[in-house]
């Protein structure tokens, strides 16, 4: 797909790509945090403008079928940003899991990061369970009834 991201060169970090200069857990972490998070909120923008364009135009008595398709496409691309931070999400949770960590300097506004870390090796630490948290989960009969049939 043509997006304005793909125009923007592979140096640095953009919205498009994550940032090589960082580690895989870093970038995917800066870019579900940060870079789908601003495309999302981009794109919801267009989307209230596209909106008001059409309520211009259904008043006026003019066809809205070019503003409709984008109100249309934007959501489409909202879609696409949240379905991208959930993949990241999954990514950053495997990482985890196989030991990466974030290096001390790197911070995000949402906390995701070595502070994060920390504070869930603490929590394991005081609970004493040692990483192995115990399996309380309980097995919920949810087969519906049956149907009881009474003579007449």
């Amino acid at each position: 797909m043509g997006t304005y991201g793909r125009l923007i060169p592979r140096t640095g970090s953009s919205n498009f790509r994550t940032d090589p200069s960082k580690s895989r857990l870093e970038a995917a972490t800066r870019f579900a945090v940060g870079g789908s998070v601003f495309n999302e909120a981009l794109h919801t923008g267009l989307g209230g403008q596209n909106i008001y364009t059409i309520a211009e135009h259904v008043a006026d008595g003019h066809g809205f079928a070019k503003s409709g398709f984008a109100l249309g496409l934007n959501a489409a691309l909202i879609s696409v940003q949240r379905l991208n931070r959930a993949k990241m999400a999954l990514r950053i949770d495997k990482e985890l899991k196989a030991g990466a960590t974030y290096s001390e300097g790197y911070q995000n506004y949402l906390g995701i990061d070595h502070r994060a870390v920390a504070n869930y090796q603490t929590t394991l630490a005081d609970s004493g369970s040692g990483g192995d948290l115990p399996n309380t989960t309980e097995i919920l009969d949810i087969t519906p009834p049956t149907a009881e049939t009474y003579p007449a």
